[in-house]
């Protein structure tokens, strides 16, 4: 859908009236396809005084030619689009001297990727539920299809929903629903379909063992759900109970509007039509029918995306200015762009219509940005004529654009002062030069030097009062330009004038000898290629000062030679091959890089790599380094080959394509992918037939493409237990046959054979399930069965560059027991296999002439050790408690015995407890306040304890009041406040008792202001007075009466249990802080009583 907005320019109204406004603006994405005619529209207002010129710019050229131009309307029209046409299209709007533009409005070509998300094998007991995913890369977004058995989904059952494209949600899962499951992707504008693998979805029966009740719980599903506004939006929530009873809540406790939601599946909640009032943050919560109690709770964030909303200001010298405001010569000046919309949109400046970068005086400053907001200011520094223009800010995210503009005048000053002339530049060294120039003709205060280099977008300054200066500690190999101008300061004038920019000067600085600690030389890989020629790649490194490479050498030596040969390379070389060498010899190479000084000093320092030639052919690597290929085939598919390969990371950048060639001694096949595969089956091949296969890497810059060694597999024969009839050999063993049990239906092999220097073409697994033989229980005594256990052992993989071990679990084997497998590498995973039973896995090795001796071993596949817990959050309940909150592990690999917490300070002492495997939540407590503390959180099988996920859990001493958390620290320091006022309010109204006391005393007043038994008053007080005084004090004292009586009337915050205390008191008596921090993970806001 296209969504066209609107958009004025209300900051200043000259915009407006000079048309400089859209009508229409471009759409953010068209998309088209090749050899067909496409419009991008875009339309101005119209004023009274006409309508603004359109051009439309394609990243930095101007689009205007036969194929490609504008119509009347401001539309533009592109026929029989080619591949270049491809690309970011801006329409700008030009009235005058000033310029506008559109955002980008991106060009794009329908077509499809690889399959992101494919359906997976899924094995669920009867009567729980699954939820399959699928996902394809496509332009424009692609609708879905589910197949089952490649027959489209029954529509009469409820049991299957569809809550989003891609996504099939299977509760209450009957036998009858296992099978084969796909995805049929379809790209309605290509008119094409593709189909996805297969996932197969085993149904077993419920396990009822005695005394564990069947746990339920909420299947994994998106926790963040973004859509735009009108849009329908689904929160899911599926559980495995047959009977389900699902609630869902806000986390604000805002009641859901029944009359804008709609309940779908088992439990899904959907708006037809989202609005702002329906975000938020969202609770699925499972309840028990039998105990009402929650089983578990799901957290869904539930965001509309909205469209930018943008607003510019502007301050002159640190003083607020209008937007219409002059700007006069030698201030500065900085404009604010504040945009809001969701998520948060992102900024781009234009000056004049053209992208506007940070350099010289100009700076982008203040950065702000939060999950809804995003701010940036544009700073220009002592501000001359040449700023004078359209400055506009244009806003972006995915709902939208928005975008704002002013025009900056800088009006001319009669007297400012002349710039200085006859500027020139000479460089002293690589780090310094000096800078002279005539003096202006006018009485100037001094000068000032700007200067900036090509790779810095600060420009830096120095002031002067002379017409030369030095300028040092400048960047070597580097290109600065400099420009001087001169100023003015009056007598009793508070601001200075300033002068235009003087000529503009450019030069370069040679660069500086680079020694080894100044560059660094490449690390070289070696890789014989047959025992005469060493293949050698490396990757270039820049040295410190960004100084460019100018050439390459490349020299090799036999080890414990003086001499070397050596070969000069261009700059943008990063492989070469070395010819008639000595086999069976030792050699070293290196690489050294030289700028424009030369090549580094002391290069007899600089290390060599040391790689021995092979003997002969045998003896070369089976792999080919840098694209490793791996084959397998099964005997479910006897007519398919899997082809997995892996390329060097170093070479991916310029990666064009890959070429995948398979042939037999009669055809030779190609097919040509993308880069984003790295496997293909190859299909409908002939059963008992041996297949070369290699892959060649291609390359976009024109470097020699990179191909794997041949491999070689023969695919299985029809039916698979008739082998091929191969001539057997003493010469081919395997040995080290290992297997390790990954979980209750898979184990992975892994293998070596000896000896080395016979090439084996490929390996025959053959797995058996003697348990279901009776006739082969004898090979199997009691004493081979404890021999399994023994053999689970983790095999060593084949280090970062090798593909992941074969794994097959897209079939099912009902009919036998027995499996075959064929791999070119030395592991292979296998799945789908029965718990508790025994195995037997034979081993062997093969050419496609010679069938070595196997290897036997047996292994039963168990229960295995747990993942790690997902989704892992804590809270604080008080200063010393926390509560902790995950998911259940992706994998069980068996039955979950309890959850294992474990928490320390110092990860020396641990406290442990253990959580009920029905139980995702739990709170530790006796924690230390302001301490940091390490948590981790594991399950535990009958196998022993799994994988551990790790949090980390700091807690204030002061918490944010909520009616949940433990308050009895806040209680007694509130109590003992209240008690020590209560103290001092009694002893102040004592005191005034004691001296009225004494006023009623009777005593005999004498004529110096005397009494018997009384000292004088001092100061001359006489009884007069005093009485006077003692008046006043009474009165005090019945307003103490009053305070006392208030006091005791008051209704008592806090009851006698410290921790039933009343917070609604203290909200009613206490102001908050709404402005604290957002997190409340152990943070507190500021209460002020």
């Amino acid at each position: 859908m296209t969504r066209l907005n609107i958009l004025f320019f209300s900051s200043f109204a000259e915009l407006n009236s000079l048309g400089l406004g859209f009508e229409v603006l471009p759409p953010m994405c068209t998309i088209t396809m090749k050899e067909q005619n496409t419009t991008i529209p875009c339309k101005p207002i119209e004023t009274e005084h006409g309508v603004a010129n359109v051009t439309w710019v394609k990243e930095t050229n101007n689009v205007d030619d036969a194929r490609r131009y504008v119509l009347p309307n401001g539309t533009l029209f592109i026929s029989n689009v080619e591949e270049n046409d491809r690309g970011s299209y801006r329409c700008i709007l030009t009235s005058g001297n000033y310029s506008v533009t559109s955002a980008f409005a991106y060009l794009m070509f329908a077509g499809t990727g690889v399959w992101q998300i494919k359906p997976r094998n899924n094995t669920v007991e009867e009567g729980r539920a699954v939820r399959l995913t699928c996902h394809m890369a496509s332009l424009p977004v692609a609708s879905y299809i589910w197949l089952k058995d490649d027959a489209p989904l029954p529509v009469n059952k409820s049991r299957y929903y569809q809550p989003k494209p891609g996504v099939l949600q299977i509760t209450n899962v009957q036998p009858q629903d296992q099978g084969m499951f796909r995805c049929k992707a379809i790209n309605d504008m290509l008119n094409e379909e593709f189909l996805s693998n297969w996932g197969y979805l085993t149904v077993v029966p419920r396990k009822n063992e005695e005394g564990h009740l069947f746990q339920h719980s909420l299947l994994a599903v998106p926790s963040k759900v973004e859509v735009h506004k009108g849009e329908e939006a689904v929160l899911e929530c599926i559980t495995d109970d047959e009977e389900p009873d699902l609630h869902w809540t806000r986390i604000d406790e805002t009641p859901i509007a029944k009359n804008r939601t709609i309940r779908k599946g088992q439990g899904s909640l959907v708006f037809p039509s989202v609005s702002e009032q329906d975000t938020g943050v969202y609770n699925c919560t499972a309840v028990s029918k039998k105990s009402r109690d929650p089983i578990s709770t799901q957290m869904i964030e539930f965001t509309m995306m909205t469209p930018p909303k943008v607003q510019l200001s502007m301050s002159v010298s640190k003083r607020p200015v209008p937007l219409n405001t002059n700007v006069s010569n030698g201030e500065t000046v900085r404009i604010t762009c504040a945009t809001w919309g969701t998520p948060a949109p992102s900024i781009s400046w234009y000056k004049n219509g053209i992208l506007h970068v940070e350099t010289g005086r100009h700076k982008f400053t203040n950065k702000n940005s939060t999950k809804t907001f995003n701010s940036e200011d544009l700073f220009i520094g002592i501000i001359m004529s040449t700023d004078t223009g359209l400055y506009q800010c244009v806003t972006r995210n995915r709902a939208g654009v928005a975008s704002d503009a002013f025009i900056l005048n800088i009006p001319m000053v009669a007297n400012l002062p002349l710039p200085p002339v006859n500027v020139s530049a000479v460089a002293i060294d690589h780090e310094s030069v000096n800078v002279s120039w005539m003096p202006s003709p006018d009485n100037v205060s001094g000068y000032i030097i700007n200067f900036i280099t090509d790779k810095q977008v600060q420009e830096l300054q120095s002031l002067t009062n002379q017409t030369f200066a030095s300028v040092n500690k400048l960047l070597p190999g580097h290109t600065y330009i400099f420009y001087i101008r001169s100023f003015l300061i009056s007598d009793g004038s508070k601001k200075g004038l300033f002068s235009e920019a003087s000529n503009y000067i450019t030069i370069k600085l040679k660069e500086e000898v680079d020694n080894t600690d100044k560059i660094r030389m490449p690390v070289v890989t070696l890789y014989p290629k047959s025992p005469t020629e060493l293949y050698a790649n490396w990757t270039l490194v820049e040295c410190k000062t960004k100084c460019p490479i100018m050439q390459q050498n490349i020299q090799w030596k036999r080890k414990r030679k003086h001499y070397h040969l050596e070969e000069f390379l261009q700059p943008n070389v990063t492989e070469y091959t070395i010819n008639n060498l000595q086999p069976n010899k030792s050699y070293k190479v290196r690489v050294l890089l030289a700028t424009s000084a030369g090549y580094p000093e002391h290069m007899i320092r600089l290390p060599w790599y040391t790689v021995r030639m092979p003997r002969s052919s045998s003896d070369l690597p089976r792999d080919n380094v840098f694209l490793i290929v791996h084959l397998s085939t099964c005997s479910q598919r006897p007519t398919e080959v899997l082809v997995n390969w892996t390329l060097d990371a170093s070479l991916q950048k310029d990666l064009a394509n890959y070429h995948v060639l398979y042939n037999t001694s009669t055809s030779v096949w190609q097919k040509e992918l993308p880069t984003t595969e790295t496997s293909l089956t190859l299909t409908d091949l002939v059963p008992r037939t041996c297949y070369g296969v290699k892959v060649r890497a291609t390359y976009s810059t024109g470097r020699n493409s990179t191909e794997s060694y041949l491999k070689t597999i023969c695919t299985l024969p029809q039916p698979p237990h008739i082998l091929s009839q191969h001539s057997n050999t003493n010469r081919i063993k395997v040995k080290k046959l290992r297997t390790k049990v990954l979980n209750t239906t898979s184990v992975r092999i892994t293998w070596k054979h000896t000896p080395r220097k016979i090439q084996v073409d490929f390996y025959t697994i053959r797995v058996e399930n003697v348990e279901s033989d009776p006739n082969s229980q004898t090979e199997t005594p009691e004493d081979k069965r404890s021999e399994v256990k023994g053999t689970h052992l983790e095999a060593a993989g084949r280090g970062p560059r090798s593909p992941q071990p074969t794994k097959y679990e897209d079939f099912r084997d009902t009919d036998h027991e027995v499996k075959l497998y064929r791999v070119t590498n030395r592991k292979l995973t296998v799945t789908s296999l029965k718990q508790d039973h025994n195995y037997k896995v034979t081993v062997t090795a093969s050419t496609t002439t010679l069938t070595g001796h196997s290897a036997t071993t047996y292994v039963t596949p168990d229960e295995g050790v747990p993942t790690a817990p997902l989704n892992v959050t804590w809270v604080p309940a008080s200063p010393k408690d926390a509560v902790l909150t995950w998911s259940p592990p992706r994998l069980i690999n068996g039955r979950l015995v309890h959850y294992l917490v474990k928490f320390s300070h110092d990860q020396q002492e641990w406290r442990n407890q253990t959580v009920p495997p029905d139980s995702t939540t739990t709170q530790i407590q006796d924690l230390v306040s302001n301490t940091n503390y390490t948590v981790l959180i594991a399950g535990r099988t009958g196998k022993g304890v799994g994988a551990s996920t790790t949090v980390y859990i700091y807690i204030r001493a002061t918490l944010e009041p909520e009616l949940h958390r433990n308050t009895e620290s806040v209680a007694v320091i509130s109590v003992v406040s209240f008690l020590v006022i209560v103290t001092c309010v009694v002893a102040v109204l004592l005191c005034l008792r004691i001296l009225r006391l004494r006023n009623n005393s009777p005593s005999v007043f004498q004529d110096d202001g005397t009494s018997e038994g009384m000292d004088p008053l001092r100061d001359g007080l006489n009884h007069h007075r005093m009485l006077d005084i003692l008046d006043d004090i009474d009165d005090v004292d019945d307003g103490s009466k009053r305070l006392l009586q208030t006091v005791s009337t008051t209704q008592a915050v806090f009851s006698k249990n410290m921790k039933e205390f009343n917070l609604r008191s203290m909200y009613n008596s206490s102001q908050v802080d709404h402005h604290s921090s957002p997190d409340g993970a152990g943070v507190a806001p500021a209460v002020s009583s």
